[in-house]
């Protein structure tokens, strides 16, 4: 009886898994079959070789922005069970996926291999179905203009399906501008990161961050922008994958406040979504849904270690929480982008804003945006102090005390009037500096390392010149300490103004070429090297009982040996600094076109 029992229970084991296996996967084709588009049924199976009865077959029709694809069959009635529906290019029907699937009925979609998600269309459940039931939209998203076909695999049952059913081949056109004077954005935008800089200014508006990426194609976050003929705007925001969103900012001014945005966020390891958003300052204060009422044909993509989104908006931009915006009206963009964990967090020093308001409707002259003046303003005044004067300020009151005696000029000795005539420009021109960027800025920003070496230099400036101020008599007691102070400050505020102009090199706002660095380095070069020639001419005179500098306390000076030499070193290094500075404004000009 034991035995009996046990073979009914083997009988009825046995019975219920080739129930089981009688039929489709219950929850839709599995991920090893995307590529083979055979069913996964646990053992080896072949499709039928010859037609079926009633013969499945795929029906498509187009649509304004893509096409309806429809499974039909020859038979009343006709029904199936599972089914794996695809779009790949008529010359390579062993390829990914193409494109991209709507949500259908009694069916599901799912992300196989390829440039896309919902790129395949599979069953729901393992029912038997009407074959007129299954419709799926398809848009060629990241699809190149080529031929393409439908291929769907149908199952009938477990021991009955069919594979390599194709529909009659479609083009994806891809829409080219007229000979009007507006450029037409077409549905399917380049998909690959060089293809979207190849376009800039030529078929579209472009404004990245850094400055002047566009043209090195090396954005860390990138807008575009076209006027339709249709009067809505194609845009797109791209930025690089290890950051989780990109964003435009629409403002009346170029400060971030309570700004309209557009972003374009990719959370999570999934697909590139579109938003719109308010901010409140630095924080996000409002998200929509994903793709909101007022964007259409919104297609993403990732690629080449980017994602992008592509959207028409239309010309009336409304964003709850903020102003209605008419954008055939002239805006200030501001771009940035960062993390976003999952909403979009402050994106410190990648932001960048137009030098004027731009009008995106205009597109008789796709131009850059521009970097603004006060970011030139700013680093040309750095340049321009510590380059420019701050050395050679430096340089009269170390080595040329005993150089032009007897001489004066403003009723003081040659060497003071020229070390502090240019040290106090110095400090003028850094606190114009400091000035111009906060002013652009709209407040103060510590989220670099430039930013707070800066404002170091900026503070000690300040202490260098009420210190001369203030600076006690020759023949005073404290005279001693002031003259060790007024150095040691002095000194180090030219070295961490050098390494501001270093990290000056990190920064988005101007896209310094990699020259900007080899011109400081020769900088730091002329500084050591005038310096070492300067005391090594100083110790030669020692040895021979000269002194270069009066003695402590002696009011009597005579002019100090080698005073041609010393004329001659001082006169090179003011030569070249000048050719140094010159270079460095060049490359700061250039960095921001």
């Amino acid at each position: 009886m034991g035995r009996l029992s046990d073979q009914m229970l083997a009988a009825f084991l046995a019975t219920a898994l080739l129930c089981y296996l009688a039929a489709a996967k219950p929850d839709g084709a599995p991920q090893s079959a995307c590529s083979s588009m055979r069913p996964g049924h646990g053992k080896p199976s072949t499709p039928q070789k010859t037609s079926s009865p009633a013969q499945y077959h795929l029906k498509v029709k187009k649509l304004d922005n893509g096409w309806e694809v429809q499974l039909g069959g020859d038979a009343e009635h006709q029904e199936y069970q599972g089914v794996l529906l695809q779009a790949r290019a008529l010359n390579n029907l062993s390829g990914p996926p193409l494109g991209q699937f709507e949500a259908v009925e009694n069916a599901k979609l799912v992300d196989c291999p390829g440039k896309t998600g919902n790129n395949t269309v599979t069953h729901s459940d393992n029912t038997a179905k009407s074959v007129d039931t299954l419709k799926a939209v398809w848009k060629p998203v990241n699809t190149a203009e080529e031929k393409i076909v439908f291929v769907a695999t149908v199952l009938q049952s477990y021991q009955k399906w069919w594979e390599n059913i194709t529909s009659d081949a479609v083009t994806v056109s891809v829409r080219q501008a007229t000979g009007s004077s507006q450029k037409t954005a077409s549905l399917e935008l380049p998909d690959k990161v060089a293809g979207v800089y190849d376009g800039c200014f030529s078929s579209y508006g472009c404004f990245g961050q850094p400055a002047g990426c566009e043209k090195t194609k090396s954005c860390d976050v990138l807008f575009t922008y076209v006027k339709r003929d249709d009067g809505g705007i194609s845009m797109g925001l791209m930025a690089k994958q290890e950051n989780r969103f990109a964003a435009v900012g629409l403002s009346a001014d170029d400060q971030m406040g309570t700004d309209g945005v557009i972003y374009c966020a990719n959370v999570d390891g999934s697909l590139p979504a579109l938003y719109y958003g308010y901010n409140d300052g630095r924080s996000s204060a409002y998200k929509t849904e994903e793709n909101p009422t007022g964007v259409s044909d919104v297609i993403t993509w990732e690629q080449d270690g980017s994602f992008m989104c592509n959207f028409i908006q239309a010309v009336d931009l409304n964003i709850p929480g903020s102003e209605a915006m008419d954008l055939s009206q002239k805006h200030y963009l501001l771009v940035a982008t960062g993390p976003a964990v999952p909403e979009p967090q402050y994106h410190g020093q990648t932001k960048v804003a137009s030098a004027s308001a731009v009008d995106l409707t205009d597109t008789s002259a796709l131009t850059v945006a521009g970097t603004p003046p006060l970011i030139y303003a700013h680093a040309i005044c750095m340049v321009l102090a510590w380059i420019g004067m701050a050395g050679t300020g430096i340089l009269s009151a170390q080595h040329f005390r005993l150089t032009w005696v007897g001489k004066q000029v403003l009723g003081k000795d040659v060497w003071f009037t020229v070390h502090r005539s240019l040290m106090v420009l110095t400090a003028v021109c850094t606190w114009l500096g400091f000035t111009f960027i906060t002013v652009y800025e709209g407040k103060l920003e510590f989220d670099h390392p430039h930013s707070i070496v800066g404002f170091t230099v900026f503070l000690l400036s300040i202490l260098q010149v009420l210190g001369g101020m203030v600076r006690p008599n020759p023949t005073a007691k404290l005279r001693p300490l002031f003259n060790w102070g007024h150095r040691l400050a002095g000194l180090s505020a030219y070295i961490l103004a050098m390494t501001t102009l270093f990290l000056a090199k990190q920064l988005p706002q101007l896209n310094l070429t990699p020259a900007w660095m080899g011109v400081l380095a020769g900088s730091v070069g002329l500084d050591v090297s005038v310096s070492l020639a300067l005391v090594i001419h100083e110790l030669c005179i020692a040895r021979a009982g000269g002194r270069v500098e009066p003695a402590p306390g002696f009011r009597e000076k005579t002019e100090a040996p080698g005073a041609i030499s010393r004329k001659i070193v001082l006169g090179v290094y003011i030569i070249s600094s000048l050719g140094l500075v010159t270079a460095l404004i060049v490359l700061i000009l250039l960095a921001g076109n």
